[in-house]
């Protein structure tokens, strides 16, 4: 039985998209369900940290004077208060019916905890922590670090995927497939550390789109005396930070060149340690999280989840960039962005198709051929088709195909050809 799918390119604006996809997902772990499917949370968490970054640029250009006036006649600063406000209404009702079963069922609480960062909040707090005001405050900051910066990343991965499809992106998705498979066909923490291409290829992208042109940033709490230059002594309340762009490209060989598989080598050459050189791994030549004690605790969460997210494009769909060239960054003061703007400048620049069944066989089998093949499909394949492990988050094959692949799996043998392609 021949497998029909649609085959036609579907643009997308990838930073919009991205920001929804991030604000959910983020929204799951932090605030949990029903609230991570609530409108307007994922809308107050999504625009707050927006209106954080446009309303500091505003009023960075002002006067320090004549700022508290100045903020008065800036929206955005209208808007972050709104947003407080917003999320006091939906998650203060949430913490105290959590402190309500918690005091008045323990043994219904045990099983119904839930496990989620507003439940760790509220059970770490102490003090004036302890207030549910306090418990908004600070879980609109966790949005607030997560959600746009891991945006942005995605979206740099997304453009240097896409224009690097026919490189890449087969390789990487087999790789998705076979530690699935070996994994059962279930995520598991183990499935995401067998990821080593695709992380390479995210710390590459990385390296080469540092979020900012600065990073290890630091302020001086007393005065400070070079040790390469003792004559040298930084005042107190000084700011001090390092290039990021230069440390990285002290990486050797073909600094300049992008390499998707360059720290997956590293990682893998004789003697190396699978713990170096990964997205997460800080170091004199990678300082985007920091370095030392305190480098960005979040990293972690964001390498996990950037790469669940690209995992599921990857098996999903294909990329294609319309032109020969990467869409270009933005830049603003030190910090450096992908354009959010680029679909909506242009229709065409960049696609994505939906990766049909009869993809697989290339995957699978290899070859160019036309022939039809018949092959039985190991069951993470069967299950990824008909989307019983892989809810997407926002990707989903129409409900034809999906039927479609469904009695398909009944019968364990697939057949495809090339001819539809």
């Amino acid at each position: 039985m021949l497998i029909s799918g649609e085959s036609d390119w579907t643009p997308i604006q990838v930073h919009a998209r991205f920001l929804e996809i991030v604000g959910r997902t983020s929204a799951r772990v932090f605030v949990g369900y029903p609230l991570c499917r609530d409108a307007l949370w994922l809308s107050t968490s999504i625009d707050f940290a927006r209106c954080i970054f446009l309303g500091s640029g505003l009023l960075k250009v002002v006067p320090s004077l004549v700022r508290p006036f100045a903020a008065l006649l800036t929206p955005y600063i209208w808007r972050i208060h709104w947003h407080h406000r917003n999320a006091r209404k939906l998650l203060i009702p949430e913490i105290l019916r959590r402190r309500a079963i918690a005091k008045t069922a323990p043994e219904k609480w045990v099983t119904e905890r839930p496990n989620d960062m507003l439940q760790w909040l509220e059970e770490a707090s102490v003090g004036d922590d302890a207030r549910p005001e306090s418990i908004v405050h600070r879980q609109l900051g966790m949005s607030f670090a997560a959600i746009h910066t891991t945006t942005n990343h995605l979206t740099n991965v997304i453009y240097d995927l896409a224009t690097r499809w026919d490189e890449y992106g087969m390789e990487l998705r087999m790789e998705v497939i076979t530690s699935l498979n070996e994994d059962g066909g279930t995520w598991k923490k183990t499935t995401l550390t067998k990821l080593s291409k695709l992380d390479s290829f995210m710390k590459e992208s990385q390296r080469l789109n540092p979020p900012s042109a600065l990073s290890f940033n630091r302020k001086l709490l007393t005065p400070h005396t070079l040790s390469s230059d003792p004559s040298i002594t930084l005042p107190a309340s000084t700011y001090i930070a390092v290039a990021a762009g230069p440390i990285g490209l002290a990486i050797q060989p073909s600094p300049a060149t992008f390499d998707g598989l360059r720290f997956h080598r590293l990682r893998t050459a004789p003697g190396a340690s699978p713990h170096a050189h990964q997205f997460v791994t800080t170091g004199p030549s990678s300082m985007t999280f920091g370095h030392g004690k305190f480098a960005c605790p979040g990293r972690f969460f964001a390498s996990n989840e950037s790469k669940m997210i690209l995992a599921t494009l990857l098996l999903k769909y294909e990329l294609k960039l319309v032109g020969t060239e990467r869409p270009k960054n933005l830049v603003f003061a030190d910090a450096n962005f992908p354009d959010p703007n680029v679909k909506q400048r242009s229709r065409s620049k960049i696609l994505s198709q939906k990766l049909n069944a009869y993809r697989l066989e290339q995957a699978i089998l290899g070859g160019s051929h036309r022939s039809t093949r018949q092959f039985s499909l190991p069951k993470v394949l069967e299950d990824l088709l008909i989307e019983r492990h892989l809810d997407p988050l926002f990707l989903g094959f129409n409900k034809k195909f999906q039927n479609r692949a469904a009695m398909i799996t009944r019968s364990k043998t697939w057949s495809f050809s090339h001819d539809m392609v």
